[in-house]
């Protein structure tokens, strides 16, 4: 199976003396589970299918660059891509630390 990695930031808050701490959300698709949501996306009026699927390995080139400089707070795989509530309840978490 072909690993894909992808990384959404869904929370940041300023921090003493200046910058962002961030929350980054992870994923750890397969490349058929990857492929499968993009179809079901569909076209839209600023891409294609296709297109998408022919940038997968650029995608995979600037997740790894992303996720060597941060650490994902949270990783989702094929059974959990749609887990709202653990990643809630992982903003909640670190949300809470000062």
């Amino acid at each position: 199976m072909v690993s894909s990695r992808g990384t959404t930031i869904a929370y940041c808050r300023s921090l003493v003396g200046g910058g962002y701490e961030l929350f980054v959300v992870g994923y750890n698709l397969s490349e058929a589970k990857s492929q499968e949501l993009i179809k079901q996306r569909g076209d839209t009026a600023t891409t294609t299918v296709e297109r998408l699927l022919k940038l997968r390995e650029d995608q995979r080139i600037h997740l790894e660059r992303f996720l060597s400089e941060y650490d994902a707070d949270i990783m989702l795989d094929d059974e959990t891509v749609f887990d709202h509530d653990a990643v809630v309840a992982a903003i909640r978490m670190k949300m809470e630390k000062p």
